[in-house]
């Protein structure tokens, strides 16, 4: 009986252990900045376009059009990106890499 017992017990401490490894998916997303940071060290993490407010998370922190985040001021809010003016210089923040289309030949076409 005192076998089956610490098997029991053995079983229960290793998927608590396991489960402790995972992250939580209830985390607010506006939390630290996980992804590698793009140029000048921004990390657009989140943008909200509703009808009255255009939210965004840069590094952490929660802006609006014409607020600033460290150096930086808040230009323009856009779905997935951002654009930034700092000592002079415009911005653009992406929370997408671009992919570039390229044009192919349909075999069935005579061009």
């Amino acid at each position: 009986m005192s076998r089956i017992a610490l098997t029991l017990i053995l079983s229960l401490v290793a998927t608590v252990a396991g489960a402790q490894a995972l992250s939580d998916p209830t985390r607010r997303f506006d939390t630290a900045p996980t992804a590698a940071a793009s140029e000048g060290g921004w990390v657009l993490q989140s943008t909200r376009i509703a009808s009255n407010q255009r939210l965004a998370v840069i590094n952490g922190q929660t802006v609006r059009e014409g607020e600033r985040v460290g150096n930086a001021r808040v230009l323009r809010i856009d779905n997935g990106q951002v654009q930034l003016i700092e000592d002079g210089q415009r911005r653009t923040l992406s929370m997408f890499v671009a992919i570039g289309k390229t044009p192919t030949s349909n075999p069935g076409s005579h061009e």
